[in-house]
């Protein structure tokens, strides 16, 4: 097929692919950032909960820190690729 082309064919042709391939590496990249900020979001809710439970010194509040602990770990696992 680009044999039969003209060269001034080909080069929009070459450009039209470049460019849709940035685009499609541009929109990978948003996304991943998106996942990042998101996650560390999560991360610094459950830190200042854990501050606000220090500070408070509340028992019953441990002990729902520690679940909520282990909920944002496990959140954390499901991004992780499979092994």
């Amino acid at each position: 097929m680009l044999r039969k082309m003209a060269v001034k064919e080909k080069v929009v042709v070459v450009v039209v692919v470049m460019v849709m391939v940035v685009a499609v590496v541009a929109i990978i990249v948003v996304v991943v950032l998106v996942v990042m900020v998101m996650v560390v979001a999560v991360a610094l809710v459950v830190l200042m909960k854990c501050i606000h439970t220090i500070l408070k010194g509340d028992i019953l509040e441990k002990q729902n820190l520690l679940t909520a602990g282990s909920a944002f770990h496990q959140e954390l696992t499901l991004w992780q690729p499979a092994l």
